[in-house]
């Protein structure tokens, strides 16, 4: 576990926050050490004092205006021992869904910090029958819908793996009486057929399910059909835009940052400019500011060279191999 996490979680605890890392647990070990985001469910009367628990530690907000959704946070850091970067994914409610709607708001939030257990890793972690309800209407809804069909090229959205994983920890009784208070019209039983559908059945199986499941969710859900459409189209046109415009990465919220790199000619900075562009360019936006003369392009390379070797001329000193005065001073990297 990275020490900035660590950190984070035990000042979690002093300050006397109630979260718990609410899905995706199969793979816990693996968020932990930096490779997946943390998905940290804390309740709503202490999301400010979470917020600022981050941030005192030195993790930022990062927004998109165009993709945001309601109590949901994300927050980077650096940990300092590794210099890896840390997501931390903030959830004040839980809202699921597919990934472009998250079409559904369930309160079971209190419910969920009640019965949390704890984590071969010592975290604590949603109850293992609650996990997999959630775990498959999120399945089921990204199977219902147009979009992830689309851009996935596949129907099934449910890991064999982590399903095993979760029916293996779960008590069946705790499921029953969790899936009987919250669904009026689904028990149990479908619930796993739902879900063995996924794993198991064909397209049209699998969408009957997801159709049946989608009418049992009906009263959580947080909009209209009406009114998710019209969201998914707006998304597929500001994503198409932005993804062509290389504007689709989320930007710090509190303040622009800049890392500057200076050196001599052939020093590197071109190379670790780039560098530090592809490590941050995965998470936030990113533009490459050139400070000095440009970079020769066609048009300008036999003016540009021609310069070059009439310099010395001019200034009546012949050229030397060793001086260290630099055409391009400065590169700098803007997140």
């Amino acid at each position: 576990m990275f020490t900035i996490i660590r950190e984070l979680f035990r000042d979690f605890e002093a300050r006397g926050v109630r979260f718990v890392h609410w899905k995706s647990n199969v793979d816990l070990h693996k968020a932990l050490r930096g490779y997946d985001d943390l998905d940290i469910l804390v309740a709503p009367s202490q999301l400010q004092l979470a917020m600022i628990a981050l941030r005192d530690h030195g993790l930022i907000e990062g927004t998109n205006s165009r993709i945001r959704f309601p109590n949901i946070f994300h927050f980077y850091g650096n940990d300092p021992e590794t210099g890896n970067l840390v997501h931390v994914h903030l959830y004040a409610e839980v809202i699921t869904g597919s990934s472009w709607t998250k079409s559904y708001r369930f309160p079971w939030t209190d419910q969920i910090l009640d019965t949390k257990v704890t984590h071969e890793s010592g975290m604590p972690v949603t109850a293992p029958h609650i996990e997999y309800s959630l775990y498959v209407i999120r399945a089921l809804a990204k199977s219902f819908s147009p979009v992830e069909s689309l851009f996935t090229g596949s129907h099934s959205r449910i890991d064999p793996v982590e399903l095993s994983y979760l029916a293996d920890r779960m008590d069946r009784q705790a499921l029953d009486e969790f899936v009987r208070d919250h669904f009026s019209c689904l028990s149990a039983d479908q619930l796993c057929a739902a879900a063995e559908c996924l794993l198991t059945g064909g397209r049209l199986k699998s969408l009957r399910a997801a159709l049946s499941l989608s009418k049992a969710c009906n009263r959580y859900r947080r909009h209209s059909r009406l009114v998710e459409t019209a969201s998914i189209v707006g998304q597929l046109f500001w994503r198409t835009f932005h993804r062509l415009a290389g504007r689709g990465k989320k930007t710090p919220l509190t303040r622009t940052r800049f890392i500057a790199i200076t050196g001599l000619d052939a020093s590197g900075k071109s190379t670790t400019t780039a560098t530090i562009k592809q490590w941050l360019g995965s998470h936030f936006r990113t533009d490459l500011i050139h400070v000095g003369a440009p970079p020769s392009a066609w048009a300008t390379l036999p003016i540009n060279w021609a310069i070059r070797c009439l310099r010395p001329l001019a200034s009546g000193d012949v050229a030397n191999p060793g001086d260290t005065a630099s055409d391009k001073p400065l590169s700098a990297v803007h997140a």
